[in-house]
């Protein structure tokens, strides 16, 4: 994983967002095609990454009936195809208030309670703790998986999302309003090769959720815009246009 070989964001090889995806137990790291298909037996996974729709083949061993009214809507078939609609999928760009070190999330003996655990918590890395003073530590406890308690979740980290303004595969641009500071949690992995800016000004980028990106904010209001161009692309450029001349 990792090669980089397009001028736009491709998240398909992040190693990031493979690695995400195997701590919560959607994919296995040792065969990459797991990587581009979720397992629908993860529909915590598929609400906070923010899934909208699922192809299902009828009588698939990974597809779990009892939990298909709950999260999700059957809105066509196509011969032995199930087309799901997941309902209240997480909107790009969620914001939370409370959080957790990753040594939390890896002391979790049931790989099903880190998945619960990201649709409410942010979790970053230990030694990071003391960096967002904002946010609250929430001390993970084993607790019910109830349909109730996940909507409960959505409630409280779409109270303030990201409005988007502009949208494309290597720029974006939207706006937030946070009456306290917030984390904000994008759904896409985290790559060096995206820059932010808040309000005009360059802005850091963190890693959150093992693999995934996010902007630590303040209260008030955010113009945020964001650009990507992959590593090392003007030096490639000008070693390409030097071996021309030459």
């Amino acid at each position: 994983y990792g090669f980089k070989s397009y001028c736009s964001y491709n998240s398909f090889n992040n190693l990031n967002y493979v690695t995400m995806l195997e701590k919560i137990g959607s994919v296995k790291i040792d065969k990459e095609i797991t990587s581009r298909w979720i397992m629908f037996y993860r529909p915590y996974t598929c609400r906070f990454l923010g899934v909208k729709y699922a192809l299902i083949k009828q009588g698939a061993d990974a597809f779990n009936l009892s939990e298909h009214p709950t999260f999700c809507d059957t809105i066509a078939t196509f011969n032995n195809i199930n087309v799901l609609r997941f309902k209240k999928a997480y909107p790009f760009g969620i914001t939370m208030d409370k959080m957790i070190p990753e040594s939390d999330l890896d002391s979790m003996s049931y790989q099903e309670d880190r998945a619960f655990s990201l649709l409410k918590r942010v979790v970053v890395a230990d030694s990071l703790m003391g960096k967002y003073p904002g946010l609250r530590y929430e001390k993970s406890e084993s607790e019910p998986l109830t349909y109730n308690a996940i909507n409960t979740y959505y409630e409280e980290v779409t109270a303030d999302t990201l409005t988007l303004t502009q949208f494309n595969d290597t720029h974006f641009e939207g706006n937030i309003s946070l009456k306290q500071p917030k984390m904000l949690i994008l759904q896409f992995p985290y790559d060096k090769g995206w820059k932010a800016t808040v309000n005009g000004e360059s802005y850091p980028i963190e890693q959150v959720d093992i693999g995934l990106t996010g902007l630590y904010l303040s209260e008030g209001e955010h113009d945020i815009v964001f650009n990507y161009l992959p590593l090392y692309y003007n030096e490639t450029k000008w070693v390409s246009f030097a071996a021309l001349m030459f």
